[in-house]
């Protein structure tokens, strides 16, 4: 929709796709949202589609970290 859509970190490996995103504060649905359409973005970018891509979101004052799946 025009949007721009930034991860904080995204790693094109040869072999898979990892996106990380940092937060901070409560933990909220909307995050791992966001980090699936990251996943989902990153899938299509080309030579990406076949590749595993894995998200996880890293809550930074809570040192905790959460894997998030693809949004369909």
């Amino acid at each position: 929709e025009g949007g721009r859509h930034r991860p904080d970190l995204l790693f094109c490996g040869k072999e898979e796709t990892v996106i990380l995103d940092f937060k901070t504060g409560h933990e909220d649905p909307a995050h791992a949202g966001q980090v699936g359409r990251y996943l989902a973005l990153a899938r299509a970018l080309p030579g990406r589609a076949a590749l595993p891509a894995r998200g996880y979101l890293l809550y930074l004052d809570r040192r905790a970290c959460r894997p998030v799946e693809a949004a369909s």
